[in-house]
């Protein structure tokens, strides 16, 4: 088998069968609730709130209760902006907006294609398929088609990966962007992409020879540190000329004090996020220790507990720390650099694990996410309301 994935591999488009194939599995694997849009004789109506975003993306919505997901998409302006690129959001009674779900399911191809090609720039090429393949197999690949909901969070994983690929300092600038002004997390996982730049310029040497300083626009992880201080003078900037604010707080359901009731009674939200590939992290997480290496295996794990923390701070746990996926990519990085005899056999369990343990994610309770070849009813009633729309049958 390993031969067999390292000659397409290897050949010209090689990459692009792996990552269409893998798209094949996450979409078979993984039910696009979003189609149900069709059942809802009035969408516009339901969903008005994001209309109304779209509409007067800058202007507060009204009348929204803070403890609900309107009320904290205030300064998530990426989607918007495409919907209003698209121009047609509002069509057939506002089922436009399918447009919008449509574009992040397809982004997910070249999700699956930039991160396999990084993962070979990094290391193995059969490993690097494993990871891949792992990837495809849990939350964060499956959110291109699950969301339904306006969370988009899809969107937000591609611009973050892109800003890891990119080696054009304005791409990366203008792509982390585009991810933070999707999502307030992508800002938090600008750390984490901030220690792979900083890693990649040292070719992953470890030890004193790291700078954990960049010089000044020369470096691109100098990049990300400017995204950061960017967005984050913008936001002050455009909330206070608009009045604009995300509402914080119990009543809000966002904020520290929610993290002891989660761990108590959702603590299985973490290890479902990434199942098997807690593996890896863990594993790199020991070699990096028993190597002595102390800063990066402090600066790794506190980047965990901080993305961790963060997302048990909120209700939707699978989505929030799904926004760590970047220590993942710094892990298998790292599994290059230590050529262990053990990482093969880590590696194969960890995607053996995440391929066998049905997807599930955290947000009021534990959800599964269905499969789209055992939703045939689903689908079957979609597939009737898509023909009254365009056939009136």
């Amino acid at each position: 088998m390993r031969q067999k994935i390292e000659s397409i591999l290897s050949s010209r488009f090689g990459p692009h069968k792996i990552a269409g194939f893998l798209f094949l599995w996450v979409a078979l694997t993984t039910y696009p609730r979003y189609l149900e849009l069709f059942n809802d004789s009035a969408p516009i109506s339901t969903y008005s709130f994001y209309f109304d975003k779209i509409e007067h993306p800058l202007t507060p919505l009204a009348n929204v209760d803070e403890a609900t997901h309107e009320s904290k998409i205030v300064f998530r302006l990426t989607p918007v902006l495409f919907a209003k690129l698209m121009g047609n959001t509002s069509a057939q009674n506002g089922l436009g907006i399918i447009q919008l779900y449509l574009l992040q399911s397809l982004l997910l191809f070249p999700f699956i294609l930039i991160l396999l090609k990084l993962l070979i720039r990094l290391g193995d090429s059969f490993f690097a398929f494993l990871v891949v393949a792992a990837i495809a197999s849990i939350y964060t690949t499956k959110a291109f088609f699950w969301d339904y909901i306006f969370w988009f969070d899809g969107i937000a994983y591609f611009f973050l990966l892109m800003g890891m690929y990119l080696r054009n300092r304005t791409g990366i600038f203008f792509a982390l962007q585009l991810a933070c002004w999707t999502d307030e997390r992508a800002a938090i996982a600008l750390f984490s992409i901030y220690l792979f730049h900083l890693l990649q310029e040292n070719n992953f040497v470890l030890g004193n020879k790291v700078k954990y300083v960049p010089s000044f626009w020369k470096q691109n992880s100098t990049v990300v540190l400017l995204c950061f201080i960017t967005y984050i003078s913008l936001r002050m900037g455009i909330g206070s000329y608009f009045h604009l604010s995300t509402p914080l707080g119990y009543d809000a359901k966002v904020g520290l004090e929610l993290v002891l009731f989660q761990i108590k009674y959702k603590a299985i939200g973490m290890f479902l996020t990434f199942e098997g590939l807690w593996i890896l992290y863990f594993w790199v997480l020991f070699l990096l220790w028993r190597k002595k290496h102390y800063g990066l295996c402090g600066l790794l794990a506190v980047a965990m507990l901080g993305h961790t923390v963060l997302a048990y701070c909120v209700y939707d746990i699978s989505r929030s720390l799904s926004y760590a996926f970047p220590l993942i990519i710094i892990s298998f990085a790292f599994l290059e650099k230590f050529k262990s005899n053990y990482n093969q056999v880590f590696i194969g369990l960890a995607t053996l694990s995440c391929i066998l343990i049905p997807t599930q994610y955290i947000i009021f309770s534990v959800n599964p996410i269905p499969l789209t070849i055992l939703s045939g009813k689903e689908m079957y009633i979609v597939a009737g309301n898509i023909s009254k729309l365009i056939f009136g049958i």
